[in-house]
């Protein structure tokens, strides 16, 4: 029997996700939201009312980090036949190698908030979150706990649907590394370790075990809406076809995943504001190791990289 694309209790699966739509978030989140989407809109030069069709947010600022104190990451989901840039070069940066990265910031109450936005067509994320799309850079990212920050009413339907098809298509995917022994936790810990492997990271498997552990409900509860609360059901409804199928694949995402991180973090340093910096932010966020720029560095990231990619590498900063 094949591996079947549907979740096993569907109306579970939209429950979770609603939920955490509707769970009120704080004013300094919503305030660094609204200027993202200003933001984005006045890059792509249209009104953020008609350009922007959904503001996302994900990641630590909806666990355990203030945005006061870290930062905040969002993505912008731009509305049917509405550019994601005034550049032609972003835009086909976006075509070439999604999403364009972005910072912004803003004053709150006294205090100064930073955030880093994703921007990306609605139509082009919903393709990418779907089992079509190999690389698990998406889905994987929103099949953990996201929240809605804005949205116009006529594509709610569609970004709920997009979130929705992650989820199974991250557990469904993941499911196919398990082996016969593996309890239905299992499956995301497997999952979010193996999708680290397909970028720039060097995270343990504690991280993976972090992140479970700040949101058992939804793991476990997504687990069970999509694959059904008897791991030995679940790993038998998978065929041998689909056990090839799914360890060949993502052998390929590993080294596909990397040369696309590459190409992403090459592109942020030309879209994102001290793009040189957040490439070494980024590096020693996942890392630990400590990434000092010169001058002349930050003027040349591209350059830079040539030299600093095979150094920080023997430092174990990715793998």
């Amino acid at each position: 029997m094949a591996l079947t694309k549907a979740p096993a209790d569907s109306e579970r699966l939209d429950a979770l996700i609603t939920a955490r739509w509707e769970r009120p978030l704080s004013r300094q989140l919503e305030a660094i939201a609204g200027r993202v989407r200003a933001q984005a809109a006045e890059t792509a030069g249209v009104d953020p009312d008609t350009g922007v069709a959904a503001v996302l947010g994900y990641g630590s600022c909806l666990r355990d980090v203030s945005p006061a104190d870290g930062l905040a990451d969002f993505y912008v989901l731009m509305a049917d036949g509405m550019p994601v840039s005034t550049s032609r070069f972003a835009r086909l940066g976006c075509r070439i190698a999604a999403p364009n990265v972005y910072y912004a910031e803003c004053d709150h109450e006294g205090t100064r908030l930073r955030a880093k936005f994703a921007v990306l067509p609605l139509r082009q994320f919903e393709a990418r979150v779907s089992r079509r799309t190999e690389n698990p850079y998406f889905w994987a990212r929103f099949a953990q706990p996201c929240a809605l920050l804005s949205c116009r009413e006529d594509a709610r339907e569609r970004v709920f649907g997009a979130v929705r098809t992650a989820v199974v298509t991250m557990l469904q995917q993941s499911l196919l590394l398990c082996d016969g022994k593996a309890r239905l936790d299992d499956v995301w810990l497997t999952g979010l370790q193996a999708t680290y492997g397909t970028e720039l990271r060097s995270e343990s498997g504690a991280r993976a075990g972090a992140i479970m552990a700040a949101d058992p409900d939804w793991y476990r509860g997504t687990a069970e809406a999509v694959l059904g609360n008897d791991m030995g059901k679940a790993l038998s409804r998978v065929s041998d076809a689909d056990w090839a199928r799914g360890v060949s694949a993502w052998k390929r995402r590993r080294l596909r995943g990397k040369l696309l991180s590459v190409l992403r973090l090459a592109k942020a340093a030309f879209t994102f504001r001290g793009g040189a910096d957040y490439l070494a932010w980024k590096l020693e966020r996942h890392s630990g190791v400590a990434i000092e720029l010169s001058g002349w560095q930050r003027r040349h990231p591209i350059l830079a990289s040539l030299w600093l990619m095979p150094k920080l590498y023997l430092k174990g900063a990715f793998r």
